[in-house]
């Protein structure tokens, strides 16, 4: 399981994207490629959702795995955990009522503190996968240069600060030029 969740990590949501478009839309054809479903289908729609939120969750699976794994690991050797154990609960009760509810606390600021990496990966997914949402919106806004430089440093400061994947925000001294540059480097649009 240790090569599993660092493999997960090792790899970008762009890359899981593609494959697994290869992989279960054209090999095996389970899942639909493109777009966001009929408007009026519910099914359709979560069908056409599943792989955008695998190609974007996978990378957060081996985070979360070993955070917790951690996590559980340490809290399992506390006094309180074994107190519980000496008054014969059940192995269950001890990790689902006792240890998980402390074990949990640092995935969740991991969550938190890596929101601006999960909205990256978004972008990336919703323009390889056609979808429409804030990703397209960014991407088509990068593409046009019509938006002002204040206003994205403001959404990015809201979108949970420095994103250290893939879109980096310089906020310079001189926001009133109003002049929006867009130079695309491998896997990084960089917004002066």
């Amino acid at each position: 399981t240790g090569i599993l969740s660092v493999g997960t990590i090792a790899v970008p949501s762009f890359l899981v994207s593609i494959w697994a478009i290869l992989v279960f839309s054209i090999m095996l054809r389970w899942l639909p490629v493109l777009g966001a479903g009929d408007e009026g289908d519910i099914l359709d729609q979560i069908e056409h959702l599943i792989l955008p939120a695998f190609a974007v969750g996978l990378g957060w699976v081996g985070y979360l795995s070993r955070m917790v794994r951690a996590s559980m690991l340490e809290v399992m050797g506390e006094n309180y955990i074994r107190s519980a154990r000496a008054f014969g609960l059940k192995p269950r009760t001890i990790v689902f009522r006792y240890a998980l509810k402390v074990a949990i606390l640092p995935t969740i600021t991991l969550i938190g503190i890596g929101f601006g990496s999960l909205l990256s990966g978004a972008v990336f997914a919703e323009i390889i996968f056609s979808r429409p949402g804030i990703g397209k919106i960014i991407y088509d806004m990068v593409l046009t240069r019509r938006y002002r430089r204040d206003r994205v440093y403001a959404n990015h400061q809201r979108a949970g600060g420095c994103d250290p994947g893939c879109v980096k925000v310089i906020h310079t001294a001189r926001l009133e030029r109003r002049e929006v540059f867009a130079a695309p480097a491998a896997a990084c649009v960089a917004v002066l």
